[in-house]
C-alpha cells in the first residue's frame, strides 16, 4: 500500500469523530485541558481497540491461508466499508438535525454510544488492513496521531465556530472515503496504477 492509501484510510476513519467532537465543542462554555486529555485518551483507546481487534482477526485468517488473496479481499472489504461510511456521512450531512448549543463541560458519556457506533467502521478498516499486511506499528502511530488531531481540532472548531461547518466536514469526509475506495479497488483489484 502507498502512503496515500494509508493517509486516506486513517483520515477516513477519523472524520466522524471530528464531527462528534465538533458538536461537543459547540456546547461547552470553556475548553478545559483535563477534560480534553481524558477525551483524547478514551476515544483513542476505543479506536485502537476496534482497529486492532479487526486487524488481528483478519491477519490470523490471512496467515493461516483461509483467504486465497488477502490483499485483493482486504481491498474489497475496505472499499465497501469506505463506500458505506461515505454514504452514512452524506446522509448525516444532508439530514437537517437541530443541535441545541448550550454551555457545559465536556461529557464524554453523552457521546460514547455515537463514538462506539462510528468505530464499527474502524473495526472493518482494521480487518482490511490486517488482510493488506499493514505495518501494525505504523497503524498504531497513525491512529494515535489522527485521533488526537481530530478530537482537539473538532472541539476547538465547534467551540470557535459552532456546528455550522459540520455539513462540510461530513461531505469532505465522504468524498475522501470514496476516493480511498476507488484507489484501493483500482490498485489492488484491477491492477491499475493511479
Amino acid at each position: 500500500m502507498s502512503w496515500m492509501e494509508y493517509l486516506l484510510i486513517f483520515a477516513g476513519i477519523s472524520v466522524e469523530i471530528f464531527a462528534i467532537m465538533q458538536i461537543e465543542g459547540a456546547m461547552i462554555a470553556k475548553v478545559v485541558a483535563r477534560a480534553l486529555v481524558i477525551a483524547c485518551l478514551a476515544i483513542t483507546a476505543i479506536q485502537l481497540l476496534f482497529f486492532f481487534g479487526g486487524y488481528e482477526i483478519c491477519n490470523v485468517l490471512a496467515d493461516h491461508g483461509y483467504l486465497s488473496d488477502g490483499v485483493k479481499h482486504g481491498s474489497i472489504i475496505a472499499s465497501f466499508v469506505f463506500v458505506f461510511l461515505g454514504i452514512r456521512m452524506m446522509y448525516k450531512a444532508l439530514k437537517k438535525e437541530h443541535t441545541e448549543e448550550r454551555r457545559k463541560e465536556i461529557h464524554l458519556r453523552e457521546y460514547i454510544w455515537a463514538i462506539v457506533v462510528s468505530n464499527f467502521y474502524t473495526f472493518f478498516a482494521g480487518c482490511a488492513c490486517g488482510l493488506l499486511n499493514t505495518n501494525p506499528v505504523f497503524a498504531l502511530c497513525a491512529i494515535i496521531a489522527f485521533s488526537v488531531a481530530v478530537i482537539i481540532g473538532g472541539v476547538y472548531t465547534g467551540y470557535r465556530f459552532g456546528v455550522e461547518s459540520k455539513t462540510r466536514v461530513f461531505l469532505i469526509g465522504a468524498v475522501v472515503l470514496w476516493i480511498a475506495a476507488l484507489d484501493l479497488i483500482a490498485r489492488n483489484v484491477f491492477g491499475v496504477v493511479v
